[in-house]
């Protein structure tokens, strides 16, 4: 699957309007990138990783 521009508008599309949504499984800060990598190694987890700067 390619993802291309009109595809990309469209996706965008759809999460402005809350169409197209994810889940968070954590939120780290920026120092805390390491404990982010981990979890994300692990895998297992029902949503996304979201690493917040300062």
């Amino acid at each position: 699957m390619r993802l291309t521009a009109d595809g990309f508008a469209d996706a965008l599309d759809l999460a402005a309007r809350g169409v197209l949504t994810t889940s968070i499984a954590a939120t780290f800060a920026l120092a805390a990138l390491p404990d982010a990598h981990r979890l994300s190694e692990g895998g297992h987890l029902r949503g996304k990783v979201v690493v917040q700067g300062p």
